[in-house]
């Protein structure tokens, strides 16, 4: 009896072997696509991850150009032009373009204040206006006579 009990424990411990190596046979079997399911998983997360930083840099990119051509709009919106500078000198002098002859047309900034200084000649006096660039008043104007 003691011989059928050893022949049968054995059995068993040869059956339980055999049951585990074929276990870890399908372990592996089922093991390796999941691994390579995890790695392309992660592949195709870093690249998504890699576009969106594209992306998101590229909006960044964008939205700062529009920002910065909004700025250059708005400003370019409430400052009068040089054309309207010098037409408001000539009509403060009561002349007309072809009469005279400018000498200087130029942005300034004096006392936080952004202006044109323009001047010009006309029948032997210098005419000097300065005009505010946001609103198109006149600040100063001066004439002077032109040493020959």
């Amino acid at each position: 009896m003691k011989k059928k009990i050893i022949i049968a424990a054995a059995a068993i411990g040869i059956g339980l072997t055999a049951a585990g190596c074929g276990s870890q046979a399908t372990t592996q079997t089922t093991t390796a696509p999941a691994q390579t399911t995890v790695l392309e998983t992660e592949k195709v997360t870093e690249a998504v991850e890699s576009v969106a930083t594209e992306v998101s840099e590229a909006a960044s990119e964008a939205a700062t150009a529009v920002s910065e051509a909004a700025s250059s709009a708005a400003k370019a919106a409430t400052e009068i032009s040089e054309a309207d500078a010098k037409a408001a000198a000539l009509k403060a002098a009561g002349f007309e373009e072809k009469d005279v002859q400018f000498t200087k047309i130029e942005k300034d900034l004096e006392d936080a204040v952004k202006k044109y200084d323009i001047e010009f000649i006309k029948d032997g006096k210098e005419y000097n206006y300065e005009i505010n660039l946001a609103t198109g008043e006149i600040i100063k104007s001066e004439v002077e006579n032109v040493n020959s």
